[in-house]
């Protein structure tokens, strides 16, 4: 279970299988980004409403050195970086370096933000959708 970012969550789900089972990594995360991997595991995905999402744990499995690092590669580069990118060039002297006008400035840092609240809400969308049956 994951509070606010902290807690353990399941990440690197793969497509679900034939019987529609998938393996998916435990992680430790803070504040979402993955820290420690737990243990892999064959899960069912089952019905739930709400939010959030339910499975059984069909079996455990070692852990695939390759999954981890692509967790880490996504979660402390490449998803950190689509999210606060826009953010990170509206920062006055990148602003300036890039030579980007300064008539626009304003209304890109009002997008910026608009993209940060935008980008978090639709990974968590995205991630709690490859946790529901099909």
């Amino acid at each position: 279970m994951r509070i606010n970012g902290i807690g353990a969550t399941l990440l690197g789900i793969s497509a679900p299988d034939e019987f529609g089972n998938s393996t998916a990594t435990t992680w430790f995360t803070f504040i979402y980004l993955p820290l420690i991997p737990v243990g892999r595991m064959t899960v069912r995905f089952l019905e739930h409403k709400g939010s959030g999402f339910s499975y059984t744990i069909i079996k455990k499995e070692k852990l695939v050195l390759t999954e981890i690092f692509r967790t880490y590669l996504f979660g402390w580069i490449l998803f950190p970086l689509m999210i606060f990118g826009p953010a990170a060039i509206v920062q006055k002297g990148i602003w300036e370096t890039l030579g980007l006008p300064e008539a626009i400035h304003i209304p890109f840092g009002v997008v910026a933000v608009i993209w940060v609240f935008a980008a978090c809400l639709k990974l968590d969308s995205w991630h709690e959708a490859k946790c529901r049956p099909r």
